[in-house]
């Protein structure tokens, strides 16, 4: 009995402290705007960087949700969860890498494998 409820005490403090870290590092839209601009600079020097910052800052729409936040800007969605940011962009490369990992095992079976 003591070990359960030692296990259900420890269980609720991994939890709770799991969402007071998502709810502190919940990342807001001067987060987004920063990573955004690093990630698409201009490429004409820092003072147009910070002049795209605010233009981006100004257009992004954002939802908090108090454990993550969702950005949207020219019609694409990203998601901010503990700091980073996730977009379709990141899942449709994640899947594009799966698929080449699975096709060049795929590959490497069929020319193991002996003719015939």
């Amino acid at each position: 009995m003591m070990k359960r409820l030692f296990s259900f005490i420890i269980t609720i403090a991994v939890l709770a402290a799991l969402g007071v870290f998502l709810i502190t590092e919940n990342p807001n839209a001067d987060d987004f705007s920063k990573w955004y601009v690093k990630n698409n600079p201009t490429e004409m020097g820092s003072f147009f960087d910070e002049v795209y910052e605010a233009l981006v800052k100004q257009e992004t729409a954002s939802k908090d949700y108090v454990l993550f936040s969702v950005f949207e800007i020219k019609n694409a969605k990203y998601v901010g969860i503990a700091g980073h940011f996730w977009g379709k962009d990141f899942v449709e490369k994640a899947k594009e890498n799966a698929s080449n990992i699975i096709e060049q095992a795929r590959q490497k079976l069929e020319d193991s494998l002996p003719n015939g």
